[in-house]
C-alpha cells in the first residue's frame, strides 16, 4: 500500500518557508518560463508577423493553443532536420505543459514520505486505486501526483527541450538570413568592373 498524506487542514504554515519544496518548485517554474519564452520567439519567427502584433496575438491564447499554432507553423520550416526536431520538441513541450498545469493546480502532501504535489482533480476512487497500487493506480500516480523527485525530472526535461528549441530557433533564423541574402544578391553593390552574374 502506498502511504498518502494530503492537504491536512489547517495547513502547515511551514510549507511557505520550506526551502527544499519551494526551491524545487521554483526551479521548475523558471525552466518552464524559459520554454514558454522560446515558444514566443518561435511564433514570432515562424509567423513573420511584426513583433508587437505577434506578442498581442500569442499572449492572448492559452498554452495549448500556442503549442498547436507553433506546431502548424513549424511545418513551414524548409530544413527537414529542423522541422523534425521542432515537431519532436513541441510534443515534449505539450507533455510538460500538461504536467505543469496539474502541478500549479495542486496542493502539497506526502507520497510514501516524500513531499509531493497532488492535482486537485483526483477523485476518491483514484486515490483508492493509487493507495492500493493497482495497475490503474500506478498510472494515475504518474499522471496526478508529482513528488519532488518527479518535479526535478520535469525541470531537467524542460532544460533539455529549451536547448533543442534554442537550436531550432537558431537554425531557422540562419535559414531566413541566408534566404534573404540570396534574394538580395543581385542588388548588392558591385565594384564598377564586376557585373552580377545572371546566368
Amino acid at each position: 500500500m502506498a502511504n498518502i498524506i494530503y492537504n491536512n487542514i489547517p495547513f502547515d504554515e511551514n510549507e511557505l518557508s520550506h526551502h527544499g519544496t519551494n526551491f524545487t518548485l521554483g526551479q521548475f517554474m523558471t525552466a518552464w518560463s524559459q520554454v514558454e519564452s522560446l515558444c514566443g520567439f518561435l511564433f514570432r519567427e515562424l509567423s513573420k508577423i511584426e513583433y508587437e502584433i505577434a506578442n498581442v496575438i500569442f499572449d492572448r491564447v492559452g498554452v495549448r493553443e500556442q503549442i498547436e499554432i507553433i506546431t502548424e507553423l513549424a511545418e513551414s520550416i524548409t530544413d527537414p532536420r529542423l522541422r523534425t526536431e521542432a515537431a519532436i520538441s513541441l510534443k515534449e513541450v505539450e507533455a510538460i505543459s500538461i504536467a505543469r498545469n496539474k502541478i500549479v493546480h495542486a496542493g502539497w502532501g506526502l507520497f510514501n514520505e516524500e513531499q509531493a504535489r497532488f492535482w486537485h482533480g483526483i477523485t476518491s476512487a483514484r486515490f483508492d486505486q493509487i493507495a492500493r497500487e493497482t495497475e490503474k493506480g500506478k498510472a494515475d500516480r504518474v499522471r496526478f501526483i508529482f513528488t519532488l523527485t518527479d518535479i526535478t525530472h520535469l525541470t531537467e526535461r524542460s532544460l533539455g527541450v529549451r536547448q533543442r528549441l534554442e537550436s531550432v530557433l537558431h537554425g531557422i533564423t540562419l535559414e531566413r538570413v541566408h534566404a534573404r541574402r540570396a534574394q538580395d544578391a543581385d542588388r548588392w553593390p558591385f565594384p564598377p568592373n564586376i557585373a552580377p552574374n545572371h546566368e
